[in-house]
């Protein structure tokens, strides 16, 4: 009998750098095929330069990886793994940002053929003081923590040393005991070291079956939807969150979205996707609250521009949003 194939769970709230590491980790792999699930391949999108070719809801990747969406049935997702050919050498899990990794990670030991390697969870140092001064938000990134083996500071290179210094006190408070790493764009781990860490991490702490134990974060108060925030799959009308979806046909001028998803009153939590300017060039977008990010793709994305904008539930202003996405059309 093969040996269990390995698979760790990436959880972290919106913006945290979930993507960025996992596609990392794929340009990283060194010839181990990687398979990678993600809710849905459009609103977590692999880089452009890594993709191959897509059948269905699965993506080819380059040194033979694969992409595959799981929507709201991750079991079954999982189920198709262990029996791939070529097989697989390793599993990344993205969990949806404003889920619970646990659930996710539970799922795992429930298929035959695969091992939980371990559970790391994303926090954005320069944006979680912010982030915990929302007493929803808060709960949310607080039991998203206590489903670590182990946490992973992010973007330290744009948080201040005070910023760091209290990141990991925050964490220490709410998961004593669990190892913390700061790590920015430039200082990433590789698949191996990630799998590595997870490991070392889950020999600290309880095993894997014990994981089912809290599956829905616990409500703060005044607020009744919060019982529902955890998903698998993408959010539920009743989950806290909404999105709103976007498709930008024609070409658009990046420097104005950028603008646009960058105003305050929008209530925007997270942005994603990708836009074409006048000249025909791609352009990646990534936005977290007001920190909006454009970066040139690295090559061509067929089809028209696509958004995914997610905000809490009551104060994502689509009318507005959609009416500022209008006046970004370049004729």
């Amino acid at each position: 009998m093969s040996a269990p194939l390995p698979v760790t769970v990436v959880g972290g709230y919106l913006g945290a750098g979930k993507t960025t590491l996992v596609n990392h980790c794929l340009r990283q792999a060194s010839g181990r095929r990687i398979g990678v699930l993600v809710n849905e391949l459009g609103r977590l999108p692999i880089d452009a330069d890594l993709v191959q070719g897509q059948e269905g809801d699965v993506l080819t990747l380059a040194g033979g990886c694969i992409c595959c969406s799981y929507g709201s049935d991750l079991v079954a997702a999982l189920g198709t793994l262990p029996s791939r050919s070529p097989p697989l050498d390793a599993v990344l899990i993205e969990a949806s940002g404003v889920a619970l990794p646990r659930p996710v990670a539970q799922s795992v030991t429930l298929v035959m053929g695969l091992a939980l390697t371990g559970v790391i969870v994303l926090v954005d140092a320069s944006t979680l003081a912010e982030l915990t001064a929302d007493r929803y938000l808060a709960d949310t990134l607080e039991r998203q923590v206590e489903s670590a083996g182990r946490v992973l500071l992010t973007k330290s290179d744009l948080a201040s040393p005070e910023a760091r210094s209290e990141a990991r006190s925050w964490v220490a408070k709410q998961a004593p005991g669990i190892p913390v790493d700061e790590v920015d764009r430039d200082r990433l781990p590789t698949l191996a070291t990630l799998a590595t860490l997870a490991t070392l991490a889950t020999l600290a702490t309880p095993d894997p079956a014990a994981l089912a134990g809290e599956s829905s974060p616990r409500p703060p108060p005044g607020t009744p939807s919060a019982s529902k925030l955890n998903p698998p799959g993408d959010p539920a009308p009743d989950s806290g969150f909404e999105t709103l979806e976007v498709t930008l046909r024609g070409p658009s001028d990046p420097c104005r979205l950028r603008a646009v998803l960058a105003q305050a009153r929008s209530g925007i939590e997270r942005a994603k996707g990708f836009v074409r300017d006048g000249e025909g060039r791609s352009w990646v977008v990534q936005g977290t609250g007001r920190r909006v990010e454009i970066l040139e793709a690295p090559k061509e994305i067929s089809g028209p521009g696509r958004l995914v904008i997610v905000g809490r539930a009551g104060t994502l202003d689509r009318v507005r949003l959609e009416n500022a996405l209008r006046t970004l059309r370049k004729d």
